[in-house]
């Protein structure tokens, strides 16, 4: 899950953000730039696609890191600069529909008040007080390739339990993720595109999920690559779980990765495949179960990479994926 930014923005003109970043990436890796701004490097490529708006706390620490001077045409922006705006569009679409303000707000607001005192908080109220319950699987291949997702690119807040993937590549894994939502918990998700974006959450608003994934399946709720995630030790000490583990995280923070070269003249191309994360813990839990399963890979400051031909079909044959997004790209 992308991490809940509060400094405030930076607005450039279109095209100068993805340039700045790309400048930025040149002088230092994404994964040391995430360290320096404390986020994700899903959200670093999102700012460099020009997906949302940067923050300008993270730009200022960028620009002292690299020795790239701040952006000249850079406007800063107060956090939600855009809801006044977005509240004048919405006032001119009401006026226009219906004629007038349907209510006087501030004497709604008042009536509420008085309604609050007076009755509403001596009242049990089904929404605070009767959480909507879940489905609580046991443990099960299943449940540890959702946790292997959650490590990857998901995300828990205290209400909500969030897997976040690319519009296109992943539409057909999205439907699975999905099914695999329904079937351990009974719950069907919602899934909301970002507009103009290329990313795509799959979102399950459900307090009972949230603690659940925090408090039985041992996953954190927050800023994962503050908190060093690992794998929760009862997938580590069972090889299926681990395996199905492995694969929720390659699935969805895993790359395959074409490397071409020339010898003598003739070109070659060969698969290769690399799990990224800021996480050390995590890093290392992957290599392990690589090696254990006689995977030949190596393990870098930034990535686990499985380099050799022979050890990417080994991979594919054991672990194996539900991303046809890997499955297509490895095969042709």
């Amino acid at each position: 899950m992308a991490e809940t930014h509060i400094s405030k923005k930076l607005t450039l003109p279109k095209g100068e953000q993805r340039k700045l970043f790309l400048v930025f990436f040149e002088k230092v890796s994404i994964e040391r730039a995430s360290q320096v701004c404390d986020v994700s490097t899903r959200t670093l490529r999102a700012w460099r696609s020009e997906e949302y708006l940067c923050d300008e706390e993270c730009v200022r620490r960028l620009c002292k890191e690299t020795g790239i001077a701040f952006p000249a045409r850079a406007r800063v922006r107060e956090r939600f600069w855009y809801t006044k705006k977005a509240a004048i569009k919405g006032r001119s679409a009401v006026l226009k529909k219906y004629g007038k303000m349907p209510v006087n707000e501030r004497a709604r607001q008042e009536g509420w008040r008085r309604w609050w005192k007076e009755k509403g908080m001596f009242q049990e109220n089904s929404i605070l007080y009767n959480r909507l319950s879940i489905q609580k699987p046991r443990h099960s291949n299943l449940l540890a390739e959702f946790c292997g997702m959650m490590l990857g690119d998901g995300g828990i807040s205290k209400r909500q339990v969030i897997i976040t993937l690319h519009k296109y590549d992943d539409a057909e894994y999205a439907v699975f993720v999905r099914g695999v939502f329904k079937k351990l918990f009974g719950i069907d998700p919602s899934v909301y595109n970002k507009g103009s974006s290329r990313a795509v959450d799959v979102v399950v608003s459900r307090t009972a999920l949230a603690d659940y994934c925090i408090e039985i399946l041992g996953l954190v709720r927050g800023n994962k690559v503050k908190k060093n995630v690992d794998i929760p030790e009862w997938i580590k000490k069972n090889t299926n779980y681990a395996l199905a583990c492995m694969r929720g995280l390659m699935d969805t923070d895993g790359t395959v990765i074409r490397h071409r070269y020339k010898v003598r003249g003739k070109a070659y191309l060969y698969k290769k495949l690399a799990f990224t994360s800021a996480s050390s813990s995590l890093r290392k839990s992957v290599f392990s179960i690589l090696q254990e399963q006689h995977i030949d890979c190596r393990l870098t400051a930034n990535d686990v990479r499985i380099d050799s031909v022979d050890a990417v079909r080994r991979y594919f044959r054991i672990v194996k994926t539900h991303n046809t997004k890997h499955l297509n790209r490895y095969k042709n």
